[in-house]
């Protein structure tokens, strides 16, 4: 479908959904489309940032197809990370039921420094769920072992809910995902947590004039 055709772009209005974009001009997750699909595999085929996903070589066609599919569910939002007018990685909201719950997950970041617009990706998609689509439960897994991230998402407010636990196999070895949750009442309470530092992600300050 993509091999002979331009691609896929929001903005051509060859679509009825159009580039929305969500932050501020520092740092801010867009819907994605072509204009991220190189970064895009170039980003999914590293396997070192792979570890906790099932790896496959993705090429760009196989990217657009998948994207132009996603384009016609209503359950599901793609997102490209933009920081300092950089593509900073991907992260997603899907099977979303619209007013009760959606799993927020598919989030990767190049480890280059990049990786710091990460606490301001997950605040924006957290706001864009709870304020935005008006979901009551946010919800998402982390691959038992990934200490790290766990720790990431109990540090912001994220809370362990067995209910979304389940097993899954990630490049042919069984594995356990740990469900976490998070509910509209108790996102106030973690965006003033995470607003001093998410502030200098999304608005630093100016610097100082010499």
């Amino acid at each position: 479908m993509f091999g002979n055709q331009q691609q896929l772009d929001l903005s051509s209005l060859s679509y009825p959904m159009l580039p929305l974009r969500y932050g501020t001009e520092f740092c801010y997750i867009t819907l994605t489309d072509g204009r991220f699909t190189a970064d895009t595999v170039q980003l999914r085929n590293n396997q070192t940032l792979g570890k906790y996903i099932n790896y496959s070589e993705l090429t760009e066609e196989s990217h657009q197809r998948w994207l132009a599919g996603q384009l016609e569910r209503d359950d599901a939002l793609n997102f490209a990370v933009v920081g300092k007018q950089k593509f900073s990685g991907t992260v997603s909201l899907y099977n979303i039921k619209h007013g009760d719950s959606c799993e927020f997950g598919r989030m990767m970041m190049p480890d280059d420094g990049r990786r710091i617009f990460a606490l301001a990706a997950e605040m924006l998609c957290m706001s864009f769920a709870f304020e935005i689509l008006r979901i009551r439960t946010l919800y998402c897994v982390v691959v038992e072992g990934n200490d790290k991230v766990l720790q990431f998402h109990l540090e912001i407010g994220w809370r362990i809910d067995q209910h979304y636990e389940r097993y899954e196999t990630v490049n042919d070895s069984r594995v356990h995902l740990i469900g976490l949750s998070m509910d509209r009442d108790e996102w106030p309470q973690c965006f003033a947590r995470i607003r001093p530092l998410a502030k200098r992600l999304l608005a630093p300050a100016p610097p100082r004039a010499s």
